[in-house]
């Protein structure tokens, strides 16, 4: 463990605290957190307040100097300004812990993002590791230590929280209470002045309490470093993360909040998806997903489902498709095992064992369904007239205990379930609102337990031969001259200067052609293509097209190339500063701004990631043959997609590139337009 992990370490377990703006007053933040810590068995808490009066019973201190013994931990709640003066006594007493618990810096304006910048230099320079500042603090639950102000505790357990917001620590913690779900560590980053979520993800994959961790983000900076720490500890442990941001409404929201800049939302899925990491849409789905982790992880996807109304059962079976997890098919032999239910009881699956199910009539059902081949279970109950839904629950927990594969359960109703749910919450059984909730948790889970992180190619990019010193979109001579140094595939190519070079290429006469003007974006907007040109009709197209774009460009060069039939896909790259550089593959042409047909994959890209970029579109099933058309040639689109993912780390000046379209047919893919745009 490096030195600024350590230093985390010891911070969720300090033998010292100091509250800086400790008060009487325990409705304030300063009152709340001293009296959360002051008679804490382990930790001597220290009240520092600058009119030196008594505080809570305890002595307290003026400065943090007067202290005279070694403090390990200052939190400071004091008014924004006075915050640089308490560092430097930090600094003087050698301090090397500080949460900053007051706000009002860079998520208030350019003022307060100043002395934000002056806090983080004075605590790197003098080797203070600070958390936050507009943060709400950290609990370790281990030591049932509240150095935040949280209202409560929760009780320990595997799970570990970062948040950037401090109210969705409040809300997750009272959720849990009533759902027997226990956290390891809580811990508030607020702004991410000194410490960021790269340095408590680093921390919490080595953490041995820790067995699976949460973050609610709603912001990522350098997400090529965040997506290798994820690479590393998904295999080890789950990793979920709420990060909102989808609309811009939201993005606004976010930026007022923690004065944070909200990137491209598909970028940072890209991120999480590539790193084997769950993404959670709201708080709803966060929450099964924690439930879920109570029981044991999926391993297939046939799921056997239990229930005693036939509504329900079609629900939950309408679900599977959704989420990509099939209906088991009992086999003549399984279904004789079923024999002693009654004779009404449907035996197909869903297994309706009728409204008037008892106790022992669910657990016979569920016993049996436990000796079939099924991968998990779904137990839904309705509660009817005769139907004792604690009971039935208390047969699920007994027979979970002997099975190795996942039980989910689902009680639908409210008055006449609850005692059974609260039943549910003492044990490590899992159960949810509703038939797609408990599916949605199984499949996410199912997913992060049979796969692992995709990783980026690791093998050194091809060598430059071209150098790029123009700054803007590169003119589409030297773009095919980077094309062919890549090995990439373009039709054949005439590039036209002036009207006298219409007169002096040998055109193929055999050829049907497809005509361009060069660096004009959206040519089909402004008449700058002109498709299905037959030989005869080339010369005057020619002559029309230089006469149409010189008198804007009298440069202008026009571009004749051999018109190629095929499938029309886009491939792009995306290259972001704070995120990293992104391919993005999709159906092309014009359909791309319709349908948005369009995958993201992290750069450089591996055989098995341009597999995964391309059948996540719709476009793939025509590519691979859809109704008894021919298939393209895949495996020549694949090297191209992997070749173009190599231009980033060639040219580290690229901003973009977008080739659209690159038409694919069984010979192979075709790069028809390029444009590369360099900074």
């Amino acid at each position: 463990m490096n030195t600024k992990l350590q230093s985390i370490h010891n911070l969720f377990y300090p033998s010292s605290i100091a509250i800086v703006g400790a008060s009487n007053d325990t409705s304030k933040i300063g009152g709340f957190m001293f009296e959360q810590i002051k008679d804490h068995p382990s930790i001597t808490a220290y009240a520092v307040n600058s009119k030196g009066e008594e505080i809570q019973s305890r002595e307290s201190y003026k400065s943090i100097i007067e202290i005279e013994d070694d403090v390990e931990v200052a939190i400071i709640v004091i008014p924004k300004q006075f915050v640089l003066n308490i560092l430097h006594e930090c600094a003087l007493k050698k301090i090397s812990k500080v949460v900053i618990i007051s706000a009002g810096f860079k998520e208030v304006g350019e003022e307060g993002k100043k002395l934000e910048q002056e806090i983080t230099t004075f605590c790197k320079n003098n080797n203070i590791t600070l958390i936050g500042p507009n943060c709400l603090g950290f609990l370790n639950a281990e030591l049932k230590l509240n150095a935040s102000f949280a209202k409560d505790i929760p009780q320990s357990g595997g799970v570990a929280l970062v948040s950037q917001s401090g109210a969705v620590i409040d809300a997750i913690i009272d959720w849990s209470f009533a759902h027997n779900i226990g956290f390891s560590k809580i811990i508030s980053v607020g702004n991410m002045a000194g410490v960021t979520q790269h340095d408590f993800l680093e921390y919490l994959m080595q953490d041995d309490k820790t067995k699976s961790i949460v973050f609610y983000l709603e912001s990522l900076e350098e997400g090529k470093k965040f997506q290798e720490l994820l690479n590393k500890t998904t295999p080890l442990k789950p990793v979920f993360i709420l990060h909102p941001g989808k609309s811009v409404n939201a993005q606004n929201a976010i930026g007022s909040h923690t004065g944070s800049l909200a990137h491209n939302y598909e970028l940072i899925k890209t991120i999480y998806s590539y790193s084997n990491t769950i993404l959670v849409e709201g708080f709803d789905e966060l929450f099964s997903h924690l439930t879920a982790l109570k029981t044991k992880l999926p391993t297939g996807n046939k799921i056997l489902i239990i229930t005693n109304a036939g509504g329900p059962g079609v629900i939950a079976t309408d679900c599977l498709d959704d989420f990509n997890l099939h209906k088991y098919t009992l086999t003549n032999e399984e279904r004789e095992l079923f024999k002693e239910l009654p004779q009404a009881a449907s035996l197909e699956n869903p297994v309706d064992i009728l409204g008037d199910a008892d106790p022992k009539r669910y657990s016979y059902a569920l016993n049996t369904a436990l000796k079939t081949q099924a991968d998990g279970f779904l137990i839904l109950l309705t509660p009817q007239m005769m139907t004792n839904s604690k009971a039935i629950a208390q047969e699920i927990i007994e027979l979970d205990k002997e099975t190795n594969k996942p039980i989910y359960c689902c009680f639908l109703g409210s008055k006449e379930v609850k005692d059974a749910l609260s039943y549910f919450d003492l044990t490590n059984v899992a159960y949810f609102s509703s038939p797609r909730a408990a599916l949605e948790s199984y499949s996410k889970l199912l997913t992060y337990n049979t796969s692992k992180p995709l990783l980026t190619n690791s093998k050194s990019s091809p060598q430059r031969n071209i150098e790029v010193q123009k700054k803007g979109l590169l003119n589409q001579e030297e773009t095919l001259k980077i094309c062919k140094q890549l090995g990439l595939k373009t039709p054949k190519t005439y590039l036209l200067n002036s009207v006298h070079d219409i007169y002096t290429t040998n055109f193929d006469p055999h050829c049907t052609y497809f005509v361009k003007a060069d660096n004009i974006l959206h040519k089909k907007d402004v008449g700058a293509v002109k498709p299905h040109i037959q030989p005869e009709e080339l010369v005057p197209t020619l002559e029309e097209m230089f006469s149409t774009f010189s008198k804007e460009n009298p440069d202008v060069t026009i571009i004749v190339q051999e018109e190629i039939k095929g499938i029309e896909v886009i491939a792009g790259l995306k290259c972001d500063e704070s995120l990293g550089n992104f391919l993005l593959f999709g159906s092309g042409g014009t359909a791309v701004d319709i349908f948005k047909d369009i995958s993201f994959a992290p750069t450089p890209i591996t055989t098995e990631i341009s597999q995964k970029v391309i059948n996540s579109t719709l476009i793939s099933k025509l590519l691979h043959g859809y109704r008894g058309d021919e298939a393209v040639n895949i495996e020549d689109l694949q090297q191209a997609l992997e070749k173009i993912s190599y231009l980033p780390s060639m040219y580290e000046n690229l901003v973009e590139v977008d080739c659209n379209p690159i038409i694919v047919n069984k010979e192979g893919a075709y790069l028809v337009d390029v444009k590369l745009l360099f900074k």
